[in-house]
């Protein structure tokens, strides 16, 4: 019995994609139009807290804000690139409550696709009031990087990269 004749080229070294895709592989797709907006959330635990009244006050806009700040990340991340802006985005939920340290992002429970931002509650409310909407703005913006960075693989998007922020 004949060996069966092993057709697809010369090996790969695994860090490199396929030089062609598999046959059941779906095939790669280029977008070219910029994806719509993720669905973005609003969490303030407790909403009586000193920092979430600071908060709203602050920022009345906080959708405005956001959404400012998925756009600023698409820019500075991507050169307004449409095709690699990252696409698995499902969600985006800020949290303003109390927690240790200033702020961090992550995935959430249900999987990687819904992103979370949690802002410390009483660092916003020992901001002095003439800097609290610039403060926060930045924070946001910062984090929302983390939401955006992609690590170099298109099917990867992680946050240890704090030092590019």
């Amino acid at each position: 019995m004949d060996d069966p004749v092993d057709d697809h080229g010369p090996k790969q070294h695994a860090q490199h994609p396929p030089t062609r895709p598999a046959p059941d592989a779906d095939p790669v797709s280029v977008h070219i139009d910029t994806p719509s907006l993720p669905a973005i959330h609003l969490r303030l635990h407790p909403i009586t807290h000193a920092g979430s009244k600071a908060f709203i006050k602050a920022i009345p806009d906080i959708g405005s804000v956001l959404e400012d700040a998925v756009h600023t990340c698409w820019r500075i991340l991507y050169d307004n690139e449409p095709h690699l802006y990252p696409r698995n985005i499902r969600s985006i939920t800020l949290y303003i409550r109390t927690i240790g340290g200033l702020a961090y992002t992550t995935g959430n429970w249900l999987d990687g696709e819904n992103k979370e931002i949690h802002l410390n509650a009483e660092h916003v409310e020992r901001l002095k009031a003439e800097r609290v909407r610039d403060e926060i703005i930045g924070i946001l913006v910062h984090e929302m990087v983390h939401v955006w960075q992609n690590n170099g693989s298109l099917s990867q998007f992680s946050y240890p990269f704090r030092s590019i922020v």
